[in-house]
């Protein structure tokens, strides 16, 4: 972990040493369930007040990335706060800057001539139009986290002949289709895992999985790829503020480390 504070910096003391203390945790110097150093070694290690450390504490336990046991000490939690998810990121980046290994697993790939209204309806296509279905798994330290379908417009052809096990789907479109996703519509909700959803993602029939519809545009409002991901219920959560005085809606993401184990069927 850095002691590497600024001083005389304008943010205070305690907001550097709880970025400290984040970016410990998630490059695993401090791992899910693991004591940290007391008070008075953090004391001694940033060269500062008790006051400051407790400030400091204070915060990341109420962000919930620690948890105090009386008498034990202070833990890291199972889990894990990410970067606001205001920016438009894939899951490949989102995970990798939460402190995981990344992975994806192709399960299928078709183009479609037939398919569902909606997905014409939220990628304006005509009856003519043909689409790329595209269906992956994603994995954070190996585990599967989020099922995927995602469409996207014939225009983007390439992705049906590229390797999507290891490249970026959103670096692919940059690189080769010139676009770069500018703003996403969400709809999120619940969802029980069907047989074969459940068979993905390692779970039983009728676990609880977190629904997402997404569409994702370009600046100019045109679509570029509709996609419904279904999360494991237990490890991915949303957690939104809400400024109404200045209209702005900023969210994060969690991952816990660890599921709970699932319901009996």
């Amino acid at each position: 972990m850095k002691n590497d504070l600024l001083m005389n910096d304008m943010v205070p003391l305690y907001r550097q040493i709880t970025e400290r203390i984040k970016e410990a945790i998630r490059n695993r110097e401090y791992k899910p369930n693991e004591r940290i150093p007391g008070e008075p070694e953090l004391m001694e290690f940033f060269g500062v007040s008790r006051i400051t450390i407790r400030k400091a504490m204070t915060e990341l336990e109420n962000e919930g990335l620690l948890v105090k046991k009386q008498g034990k000490g202070t833990f890291v939690s199972n889990v894990i706060v990410s970067s606001t998810l205001d920016e438009l990121n894939g899951y490949t980046q989102t995970l990798r800057r939460m402190g995981y290994t990344p992975g994806r697993k192709l399960l299928h790939r078709e183009i479609l001539k037939e398919f569902d209204d909606t997905v014409r309806e939220k990628l304006n296509l005509g009856p003519a139009d043909e689409i790329i279905h595209i269906k992956r798994l994603f994995l954070a330290d190996g585990d599967p986290v989020v099922l995927e379908d995602a469409y996207y417009p014939l225009k983007f052809r390439f992705l049906y002949e590229e390797d999507l096990n290891t490249q970026s789907t959103y670096t692919l479109l940059k690189e080769k289709g010139g676009v770069i996703p500018f703003k996403s519509e969400k709809i999120i909700g619940i969802e029980h895992a069907s047989r074969d959803v459940a068979s993905y993602l390692a779970l039983k029939k009728g676990y609880p999985l977190l629904l997402t519809h997404e569409t994702v545009f370009e600046q100019n409002n045109t679509p570029i790829h509709y996609s419904i991901c279904r999360s494991i219920g237990e490890r991915v959560k949303i957690r939104m503020v809400a400024c109404a005085s200045v209209g702005v809606n900023v969210s994060s993401y969690e991952l816990r480390r660890s599921a709970p184990a699932a319901p009996e069927q």
